[in-house]
């Protein structure tokens, strides 16, 4: 589709740039799934209604227990040797504080650590507990059987009506053959 567009949008185009917009006439810069991906996560984050930064691996992943506002990152004595970085709960704006402690990075890294190897570690038993689900929400065996036990009695019955519709236009054929001879 071939169109023209006024960048001023008011009609007028003395002394404006006209451009012409033509689709498939390159190749995209993304892919499709790329752009998908994007679109979620920017969907994503407009239902929280704040703004992200993406400063820190941990921003907009820890949610406050009590509030459920988000923990951001805070440096804390940025200039000097004691520098450390924490995180708290942000929601401090709507009229009042939370109260909820803050926690150091290196906590929240060690607690991150902890359930990453709790989970390598018990690996084994969780990866048979989803084959122990999938086959019992997946069982399909009985349902293929049923299938094919319906598909072979539908090949009788079709068989069945071909027969009788056979029959029956032998008989008609029959009796338009002999009112015929009459």
């Amino acid at each position: 589709m071939n169109f023209t567009i006024n960048v001023t949008g008011n009609g007028s185009c003395r002394g404006c740039k006209v451009f012409t917009l033509q689709d498939h006439s390159h190749e995209a810069i993304i892919s499709p799934e790329a752009f998908d991906l994007v679109q979620a996560e920017l969907a994503r984050r407009v239902k929280g209604r704040t703004r992200h930064s993406g400063v820190s691996i941990f921003s907009s992943k820890i949610k406050c227990a009590d509030c459920g506002g988000w923990y951001g990152s805070k440096v804390w004595n940025s200039t000097d040797k004691y520098r450390k970085t924490i995180y708290r709960c942000n929601n401090k704006y709507d009229g009042k504080k939370c109260e909820t402690p803050h926690v150091t990075e290196e906590e929240i890294k060690a607690a991150f650590l902890s359930a990453f190897n709790k989970l390598t570690t018990e690996k084994k038993e969780i990866i048979g507990n989803v084959k122990l689900m999938l086959r019992t929400v997946c069982a399909t065996d009985a349902l293929k059987e049923e299938k094919n036990r319906l598909a072979d009695e539908m090949a009788v019955l079709v068989e069945l009506m071909d027969n009788s519709s056979q029959s029956a236009d032998a008989r008609r054929s029959r009796s338009v053959s002999r009112m015929g001879r009459r």
